[in-house]
């Protein structure tokens, strides 16, 4: 069975590219803002989330990585961000059982992470 990701960037181009880098190999499902995030969360089961650290407005990345890893213990998560983060951000991603990378990602870190 394939595995189910969700993608979740502020940046409306940047999920539809990871859409089309990933879709050969799970299923993938998007979001671009953390609320929305949450919902596709309480619809479906995934098996890995891939998010940005920040989100213009609302619940940050981080924040809401969080708040999924309390619910869902073995999910595996990929935060990325460009530039503008913190050792701060990088640790908190750690510090949830995160894997954290740098823009741009490359499809051999995103699917080793995913375990793809």
């Amino acid at each position: 069975m394939r595995k189910r990701i969700l993608v979740a960037d502020d940046h409306s181009d940047i999920v539809q590219s990871m859409k089309e880098m990933l879709t050969p190999y799970c299923e993938v499902d998007t979001a671009t803002t953390g609320l929305e995030t949450l919902i596709l969360f309480n619809k479906k089961e995934y098996d890995g989330l891939i998010i940005d650290v920040a989100f213009a407005g609302g619940m940050s990345g981080l924040e809401t990585a969080a708040r999924l890893r309390s619910k869902y213990k073995d999910l595996k998560i990929l935060v990325f961000s460009a530039t503008k983060y913190s050792d701060a951000d990088r640790q908190q991603a750690v510090d949830i059982g995160a894997v954290f990378c740098e823009k741009p990602l490359s499809l051999d870190d995103v699917r080793r992470v995913m375990e793809i």
